[in-house]
């Protein structure tokens, strides 16, 4: 039973990287038993087609039915929150997290609600939550890159210098963040930040 609940799982995550969606549900919907994979794969395959509504109402069904989201299934919720531009629904989520699911936040976590709050140009909140993550869990370099692009764009050379040396601390080899780092400087020298 475990190799079925496997196979169409895997078939699931197929028909949803091919944006085929009404498929994917419906192979979903005929699985006769399911596992929190199951689960997780259909909460990403809405969040990497653009219904990140959908991929959230997933959760509280899941939790109906005995199973609750681990880790990568509250990544892809998030993911989800980040790809649907749901700043508010991200937030929640991510303290659903901790209080509702007992899931204690990575950095990938940390990382993709950061990088929620920069395409929605809110940097200050950005640092507000980097500053109120808990030690020992480092900000990844793309959150930290997401924070540049939007501080470079939003003309916050200073803030984005800062972004910058955290991403050559922990990517010295990275070569987009000196890019953006001539971008800025680029755009500092020419007067438009």
């Amino acid at each position: 039973m475990a190799a079925d609940v496997a196979v169409a799982t895997a078939i699931v995550d197929m028909y949803a990287k091919c944006g085929i969606i009404d498929t994917s549900r419906r192979v979903y919907n005929q699985m006769k038993q399911k596992n929190v994979v199951s689960w997780s794969a259909m909460v990403a395959a809405y969040g990497m087609n653009g219904l990140p509504r959908e991929a959230l109402e997933l959760l509280p069904e899941m939790k109906s039915q005995g199973l609750k989201p681990n880790p990568m299934t509250a990544l892809s919720a998030l993911s989800a929150c980040s790809h649907g531009g749901l700043i508010k629904e991200g937030f929640a989520f991510l303290k659903s997290m901790v209080h509702e699911y007992g899931i204690v936040p990575e950095s990938e976590h940390y990382s993709c609600v950061i990088y929620i709050l920069c395409r929605a140009g809110k940097v200050d909140i950005a640092m507000e939550l980097i500053k109120q993550i808990p030690g020992g869990i480092k900000v990844g370099a793309s959150a930290w890159g997401a924070l540049l692009s939007t501080c470079c764009s939003r003309g916050n050379s200073e803030l984005g210098v800062g972004a910058l040396s955290h991403i050559l601390k922990l990517e010295p080899m990275n070569s987009s963040g000196i890019c953006w780092d001539k971008k800025c400087m680029q755009q500092k020298v020419h007067g438009t930040m």
